[in-house]
């Protein structure tokens, strides 16, 4: 009843609207300590961003589809990954699946506008590094998250922030399934 509920008033919050679609989504979420959940720009609602603190800087994931990193540092600190490797632990719907994704440091506009846009306002951390699954034909591995995650880990590359290495951290990941609106 309350999905249906929500899926109404998207429809009718979004008839007004033009270039708007209401959208059933999923997502597959890392949770985070302290954690902020962020939106892409063009869908509205969908919360496929973690956004958390970790010893002086933020770190921000996408982890539905192409995986996809920030490092977001303040002037003065220094930061950087030491390893190129995120595992994926995750049982899908069609049974376990351990994976590595290589990624390696993009240019922020290889995404255009698909990153929230509070990355790139200018605030206490606006100096940031963003990275993204490494793939080409000739590349062995995964190119993309697994599909149809129900429940799993992912870690990430040990970091060294200010000449202090830190071990690789282990997020939980889960999947949600939810409304949301799609803006063109």
């Amino acid at each position: 009843m309350v999905r249906t509920l929500i899926g109404l008033t998207l429809i009718v919050g979004c008839d007004g609207i033009a270039g708007c679609v209401p959208e059933p989504m999923t997502v597959d979420t890392v949770v985070a300590p302290d954690a902020q959940y962020l939106s892409e720009p063009h869908f509205v609602g969908s919360r496929d961003w973690v956004y958390y603190p970790y010893h002086g800087i933020h770190i921000s994931i996408y982890s539905t589809g192409t995986f996809r990193m920030g490092l977001h540092v303040p002037p003065g600190t220094t930061a950087q990954l030491n390893g190129d490797i995120v595992r994926v632990s995750a049982i899908t719907k069609s049974g376990p699946v351990e994976q590595d994704i290589v990624i390696k440091e993009v240019p922020h506009s290889s995404f255009g506008d698909a990153i929230p846009t509070e990355f790139t306002t200018v605030g206490q951390f606006h100096d940031w590094h963003l990275y993204t699954r490494f793939c080409y034909p000739a590349q062995p591995g995964p190119c993309m998250m697994p599909k149809d995650i129900i429940r799993g880990t992912i870690q990430l590359p040990p970091i060294t922030i200010d000449g202090v290495q830190y071990e690789p951290q282990v997020l939980q990941l889960e999947h949600h399934a939810h409304a949301g609106i799609v803006v063109f």
